[in-house]
């Protein structure tokens, strides 16, 4: 059944908390900048080392150096470490081999970049929120964050009773609906049967295909009764 089932409501319940929202991307944070230093580290000690091979390349006209020259156009060292070939034989399959490298670590950093970039932009957002939700003002000021295109043309009283009053209560009502959702699915899966699907949706579901259900051509014994 996997833990979306329980996952998916707690998680919009918490949403609707603007205090449970700041203290989520504060435990992310943490994960997310370790994985974005990970990662630009990865990239440096690549980088470097492809500076090293091409380094040893200097005066050829060959494939091979080529090929190295390429690689270091398209991961420059900024000579943030000192590679080394620690006397490896430089052919095609190495080359090849760190060609594929390359692309994964850069990927890799993409997504750890981006991700923080996100995280950034949330927390700033949620800050903004929990900054304004102590004023007497009732507007929000976008300080850390921005609030889109659309949103800057409604007035800001709108906005204020938007993200800080209908949106927590609208993020709970949809976690309720989850959590009913999820319930009568679980409740499907215990009770359902082929005659008698006693409120059950699969049950329920099952038993509207009629004689055009797939499992009963895989299982011939299986007949629905009229």
């Amino acid at each position: 059944m996997g833990h979306g089932l329980v996952n998916i409501p707690r998680r919009i319940w918490q949403a609707s908390s603007l205090e449970s929202s700041i203290r989520e991307v504060e435990r992310n944070a943490v994960t997310a900048w370790e994985t974005k230093a990970e990662a630009e580290e990865e990239v440096a000690v690549l980088s470097a080392e492809i500076a090293a091979w091409e380094r040893t390349c200097e005066g050829r006209d060959d494939v091979i150096a080529n090929w190295v020259r390429e690689l270091a156009l398209r991961n420059p060292d900024f000579g943030g470490e000192h590679g080394s070939t620690d006397g490896r034989a430089l052919t095609e399959d190495y080359l090849s081999s760190l060609t594929r490298r390359a692309r994964i670590t850069h990927n890799r950093l993409l997504k750890a970049q981006t991700n923080w970039s996100r995280l950034l932009r949330r927390t700033g957002y949620l800050y903004d929120l929990k900054s304004s939700a102590g004023t007497s003002g009732r507007t929000i000021e976008w300080k850390l964050s921005s609030p889109g295109r659309m949103t800057r043309i409604i007035p800001r009283k709108v906005q204020y009773l938007w993200f800080l009053g209908i949106l927590p209560w609208l993020r709970k009502a949809l976690s309720v609906l989850a959590a009913i959702v999820s319930v009568s699915i679980v409740w499907s899966e215990i009770v359902h049967n082929w005659t008698n699907p006693l409120l059950s949706l699969v049950g329920i579901a099952i038993r509207s295909t009629g004689r055009n259900w797939f499992l009963l051509e895989v299982h011939p014994s299986l007949k629905l009764t009229d």
